[in-house]
């Protein structure tokens, strides 16, 4: 099969995989979070902590350069030894991208031509994440999409849209250091946008979190 006919054949595979995932996720952290109001069995906590992104070429409609900051405010419900973590994440300041402007060629490259995307005011990031831990350690699978809010003008004079990214999944793994009624989390994350999302891995692509988490 030649490559561009595998492409088109696994595009609408990877588009439905992420679309079942967030059907999944949201579905279980909603039908738990009216169990867990009944119940009263868990732990709750509130999260405030940060993440560090990395640009990727297969995330290329979220805005991220490498160690922009998104400050996250979150809830999570515990109960034995797993727990459900719901997310947001505030970029109110990304790098600017190099943006290919269709149908312009560069007279000394032969490529595309490029300009800096600086239309994207901020980035709004709702996650959800599914957790299991061991003892300090903790590891589990969530995804998250973005609405990027736009201000200004784009090459063409066109005004600049704000825009929902496509939905991806993450794999998450960390340590949890316990203080008390108050944990501070360490976490690395592996975004992904495919339902092989280990064939592609590279380190450079890995994004990294502090949260502090306080029981209530």
């Amino acid at each position: 099969m030649r490559p561009g006919a595998q492409a088109v054949i696994l595009a609408p595979m990877k588009t439905s995989f992420l679309r079942l995932l967030m059907r999944c996720l949201v579905g279980s952290g909603l039908f738990l979070g009216v169990l867990s109001t009944y119940a009263g069995a868990g732990v709750n906590f509130i999260d405030l902590g940060a993440r560090w992104h990395s640009e990727s070429a297969d995330r290329a409609d979220l805005p991220f350069g490498d160690n922009d900051i998104s400050y996250v405010i979150g809830y999570e419900y515990h109960e034995n030894n797993a727990y459900w973590q719901l997310g947001l994440g505030i970029a109110p300041d990304v790098t600017a991208q190099d943006v290919e402007i269709p149908g312009s060629t560069n007279a000394l490259t032969g490529k595309l031509d490029t300009y800096k995307d600086d239309t994207v005011d901020m980035v709004l990031t709702p996650q959800i994440n599914l957790i299991f831990e061991d003892g300090a350690f903790f590891g589990g699978i969530g995804g998250f999409w973005s609405y990027i809010l736009r201000d200004g003008t784009l090459p063409d004079g066109r005004e600049a849209q704000s825009e929902w990214s496509d939905f991806y999944g993450q794999f998450v793994l960390g340590v949890s250091v316990p203080l008390g009624r108050v944990k501070l989390d360490f976490a690395t994350y592996y975004p992904f946008a495919d339902f092989d999302p280990l064939s592609n891995f590279q380190i450079s692509e890995l994004e990294y979190g502090l949260m502090l988490k306080m029981a209530f």
